[in-house]
């Protein structure tokens, strides 16, 4: 049996990351396997929304593993562990990361 290299995808939700970029949380089928996609996207001259390289994409199976990670972002962000050295910014200060 031929296995399609088509991609279903299925918007889950999108919100503004600022007023230039979007981000898109979709679940794609491609080549029997579904993926979680995580993706910035940026408006172009005509106004359509095009997806960047900035983003992630992983099997739905190890959706376990990315939500326990992001709980324990969440946490750490909460009691101000991520002002710790050694967290990544933009070195401009205002402790947005680069991505």
């Amino acid at each position: 049996m031929e296995q399609s290299n088509s991609t279903n995808q299925r918007l889950i939700a999108e919100f503004d990351k600022n007023s230039a970029e979007k981000v898109r949380v979709t679940l794609q089928e491609w080549r029997c396997q579904t993926y979680f996609d995580l993706r910035i996207f940026y408006q172009d001259d005509k106004g359509a929304w095009l997806p960047t390289k900035k983003g992630i994409t992983v099997n739905v199976e190890l959706l376990g593993e990315l939500r326990s990670a992001i709980d324990k972002a969440i946490a750490a962000a909460e009691l101000g562990e991520a002002e710790e050295p050694g967290v990544p910014t933009d070195g401009e200060g205002d402790g947005e990361l680069p991505f």
